[in-house]
């Protein structure tokens, strides 16, 4: 779709942000309400192929709607309607950047990866068990049909939204979606290809290839087009493994997920999060060495002690020390925190199960070999 025009109806058209099959999103100013929105413009066509696309996008339009009440992982629709030539939905903008450019700059930490997917997981939790009614029609579990990395957006406060319904499907109105038209072939789950009919069952397949990537920083499956990525998907092919540092739990739940049988993954996102995600993500959002206070003691043996700590003679007692002294101490991913970076002890009242954790941090760094200044106090 080629655009050569600056208005339509009352939204300014500034930039455009995005395009996918026939529709395109622009950045536009309502000028009756003061506000940036999401412009979203769908050629209006007579044929059959057009008037199934047009169809897809006015239910989207509207279960967006609904489930945006319900939901704040989902943009507001402000409006939506004909503006010939084009049918327009105006949408929430939020600012920030899509996943897949998340993607793009290589592997995310397990924790970070974890946070976002398991945002992704209450997200289909609350879709998969959504009911409405609309002109009187009852509507209940929405499938979304199109999860991927550009439909997952990251604002710049940190949230996380769902972009893009436009071929989402009330499972009351229709499993059937037109595979050609509609998806993105390495998000499509063995079945839906084989079937072109969407379930809940398809947005968990999905999920767990953005898992995947975000842990990877590629796609699970490789092909020089897409008749052969179809067939490595449907025949089940053996994906390249995960990076060594994801830990085993994690890596699990990723196999799991894209099992090559229905019946071997998940049943639903609520039994993705009973996997463990949630604990997992509430980790990454509260780092144990976050909280602010004057007193800083250096040498805090982190990964690097316990790497180090690993390579004495197993069952020695200098190897016994080093691990118990530094046993259940840190709680962040590797990378995050060097062995000279400090922990953070709050001034004010201690908690009684906090007492005489300086002398054990003491005790634990004189008994693992480290860098120069290793165990000086910093009292400033």
């Amino acid at each position: 779709m080629t655009t050569v025009f600056q208005r339509i109806g009352p939204y300014e058209i500034v930039k455009e942000i995005g395009r996918g099959g026939m529709a395109a999103v622009f950045l536009a100013e309502d000028s009756r309400h003061s506000r940036q929105v999401a412009l979203k413009l769908v050629p209006i066509s007579h044929d059959r192929e057009g008037q199934e696309i047009l169809d897809a996008e006015r239910w989207g339009a509207r279960l967006q709607e609904r489930l945006a009440e319900a939901c704040g992982m989902v943009p507001r629709v402000y409006e939506e309607g004909d503006q010939p030539p084009y049918y327009f939905i105006a949408m929430e903008y939020v600012q920030g950047e899509n996943l897949s450019d998340v993607i793009s700059r290589g592997p995310a930490a397990p924790l970070e990866a974890t946070r976002i997917v398991s945002a992704l997981c209450r997200f289909l939790d609350t879709a998969h068990r959504f009911k409405t009614a609309i002109d009187g029609r009852e509507f209940w579990s929405l499938v979304h049909g199109d999860l991927k990395p550009r439909n997952v957006r990251l604002s710049d406060s940190g949230d996380i939204k769902v972009l893009d319904f436009g071929i989402a499907k009330a499972l009351s109105l229709s499993r059937k979606v037109t595979r050609n038209d509609f998806g993105s072939m390495p998000y499509l789950s063995p079945e839906r290809l084989e079937s072109t009919e969407v379930d809940a069952g398809a947005d968990l397949w999905a999920l767990g290839v953005i898992l995947y990537e975000l842990l990877s920083g590629t796609p699970p499956f490789h092909a020089v087009d897409t008749r052969r990525l179809e067939q490595q998907i449907r025949a089940g092919y053996p994906r390249r493994p995960l990076p060594s540092t994801c830990p085993i739990a994690i890596q699990a739940i990723v196999s799991r997920l894209l099992a090559p049988q229905p019946d071997e993954r998940y049943e639903s996102a609520a039994a993705v999060l009973a996997a463990g995600f949630s604990r997992m993500s509430r980790r990454s959002s509260n780092p144990p060495h976050a909280a602010a206070g004057r007193h800083r003691i250096r040498g805090y043996p982190s990964h690097r002690g316990f790497r180090r700590a690993g390579r004495l003679r197993p069952g020695s007692a200098r190897a016994q020390r080093a691990a118990a002294g530094s046993n259940g101490a840190c709680d962040c991913s590797p990378g995050r925190t060097s062995s000279r970076e400090a922990l953070a002890v709050p001034s004010g009242p201690r908690d009684p199960d906090a007492r005489g954790i300086a002398p054990r941090l003491q005790r634990a760094r004189r008994r693992i070999p480290g860098e120069p200044g290793r165990g000086e106090r910093d009292d400033a």
